[in-house]
């Protein structure tokens, strides 16, 4: 994900939360072209959305990539 062009917190747990539904491995902070990396603050939305992802989903491991700044 570019978290600098999502336009709020809420847009971010969101798209990280099914990003991890859709099946994805694993989510990124930022892929570093973008005007900025993300913020730690992006970071912890995006734990938060990997955390209730785990807590719904428990057979199936996920993980979280920081990068582009954090």
């Amino acid at each position: 994900m570019e978290n600098c062009e999502i336009e709020n917190y809420a847009q971010i747990y969101k798209l990280s939360y099914m990003s991890l539904v859709a099946g994805g491995d694993f989510i990124k902070t930022s892929t570093g072209k973008g005007s900025y990396g993300a913020k730690l603050e992006h970071f912890i939305v995006m734990l938060l959305a990997l955390s209730q992802f785990s807590n719904d989903y428990k057979d199936n491991a996920r993980g979280i990539k920081a990068a582009g700044g954090v």
